[in-house]
């Protein structure tokens, strides 16, 4: 899935980071079909012809960015029906419009479908930056649980299951019960079993 404007560069990068099997399928998604975008598009339909051959199938969705309620429907039933069944959906959104990919990010959080990767390639093509899908729908973390994390980000690095319960007065039975819930969200992980020893992953920062 790829937000396609007059530049085809950021798809042929992307389809060639991942490559394409038989049988997987592209979206590209667009704002009005201009002259610039049909050559783009015409481009693109080509590479994949010539590398890839025809068992990869290739769809284009036109979407209707002057009216966002409506874009945005459009975008979600385009999606809805292309992740069917999909082992993994990647989703491009260096090119294009920022209405689709606005869009493109809105109907994901919606729909919230299995195994996706969202990537953003910078201006400057210097780095590809992943989207974490969790950050669309973040985990409501309340009570004891956000105080632990908290304490964890303010510590910084490796810290061990004593020196949290020393300093949040509580039980270890407890921190650990709140640890192994963070670790299921990808909140943190693990760095030692004996003594048990965790550190806040980074996407932990951006819910607290």
């Amino acid at each position: 899935m790829v937000s396609i404007g007059f530049e085809e560069k950021y798809a042929i990068r992307s389809l060639t980071r991942h490559g394409l099997d038989k049988g997987d399928r592209i979206l590209l998604l667009t704002g009005p079909l201009v002259e610039r975008t049909i050559k783009t598009l015409n481009f693109i339909k080509d590479f994949v012809t010539k590398y890839f051959s025809s068992e990869v199938s290739l769809r284009i969705c036109e979407i209707p960015v002057h009216e966002f309620s409506m874009a945005l429907s459009v975008v979600k039933k385009a999606i809805a029906d292309d992740v069917k069944g999909a082992r993994e959906v990647i989703v491009n959104l260096s090119g294009g419009m920022k209405v689709v990919a606005f869009a493109t990010l809105m109907a994901i959080a919606q729909l919230k479908p299995s195994n996706v990767l969202i990537e953003v390639e910078l201006e400057d093509s210097s780095t590809v930056v992943q989207i974490p899908t969790l950050l669309l729908n973040p985990p409501s973390i309340e009570g004891a649980k956000l105080e632990v994390l908290r304490k964890l980000i303010e510590r910084g690095g490796e810290v061990s299951v004593r020196e949290l319960a020393k300093s949040l007065g509580k039980d270890a039975s407890t921190i650990r019960r709140y640890l192994i819930e963070l670790r299921k969200l990808r909140l943190v992980t693990i760095k030692r079993n004996r003594p048990l020893t965790v550190e806040a992953l980074a996407l932990a920062n951006a819910l607290v």
